[in-house]
């Protein structure tokens, strides 16, 4: 009996590594997809994103402007996951789950060519705000040699 207990360790162990590993397969899919076309904001989204960015964004108005979700292949996904792991009447909504806000300056916005703002969510370790910039730099330099 008690040998079972390390072999049942050892089988969840392996299997919550697969399931990463599937998801993280499964990410690099969307920001793939996602970052090839990023459409501007629609109304709606836009209001969204304002509400729910309040304290972080200062003077920034979401409608209308490009924004890169590095976890989400689309604003819907992104409000879905949202949703999905806790709601505005809880105790705010999960920290992982709303992500970081970085507001691109007017260099930063040409560099990235026209991105706006990005949202990282559901990251382990901290990106910086350069590392995100340089991060969608390469991704629109990739997404322009794919187009030509």
């Amino acid at each position: 009996m008690k040998l079972l207990a390390p072999i049942a360790l050892l089988a969840m162990a392996v299997f919550s590594t697969m399931g990463g590993c599937a998801v993280h397969e499964q990410n690099e899919s969307s920001r793939k997809t996602q970052s090839v076309n990023i459409e501007a904001l629609n109304e709606e989204d836009g209001r969204f994103l304002n509400e729910l960015f309040e304290s972080e964004r200062d003077d920034f108005d979401f409608v209308g402007k490009k924004v890169y979700l590095n976890h989400s292949a689309s604003i819907s996904d992104y409000i879905d996951k949202m949703f999905s792991y806790s709601s505005p009447d809880d105790d705010g909504w999960h920290p992982q789950a709303k992500g970081i806000l970085y507001i691109f300056t007017p260099e930063e916005k040409e560099s990235t060519e026209g991105i706006d703002a990005a949202i990282y969510s559901w990251m382990k370790i901290h990106v910086s705000k350069d590392d995100v910039v340089k991060r969608l730099r390469k991704l629109q330099q990739k997404n322009r040699k794919n187009r030509d």
